[in-house]
């Protein structure tokens, strides 16, 4: 998923900007197979709208869900035990070269 906000092309200063970023994400979210979601090593940022958008997808169970962190994401405790408990059969992965041959792998299968 390309995230505009992070390209220097992001209209900062457009007001309705973020809001129709965040109204694509939440629909290409839910229109998608396959999600991969990355947290990298963050001692302090906790990517709580990451966590948000795992959490419903995981509630809602409709994709497939490939997932990785670092080992030195803050939260990746948190993120290993609720996915321990929601989808056992989940490893979640700790390179961002693992989670990405893991996305590869179950594109193929799907095929």
């Amino acid at each position: 998923m390309s995230r505009c906000s992070t390209h220097s092309n992001f209209p900062l200063h457009d007001p309705n900007a973020e809001a129709a970023q965040v109204a694509w994400e939440y629909r290409h979210l839910r229109r998608a197979d396959l999600v991969m979601f990355w947290f990298p090593d963050s001692p302090t940022n906790h990517q709580p709208i990451a966590l948000y958008e795992l959490g419903t997808l995981v509630g809602q169970g409709r994709a497939s869900l490939v997932v990785g962190t670092d080992p030195g994401y803050v939260r990746r405790t948190n993120v290993v035990t609720q996915l321990s408990l929601a989808y056992p059969e989940l490893r979640v992965h700790t390179t961002l070269a693992e989670t990405n041959e893991a996305s590869r792998t179950t594109i193929r299968a799907s095929r």
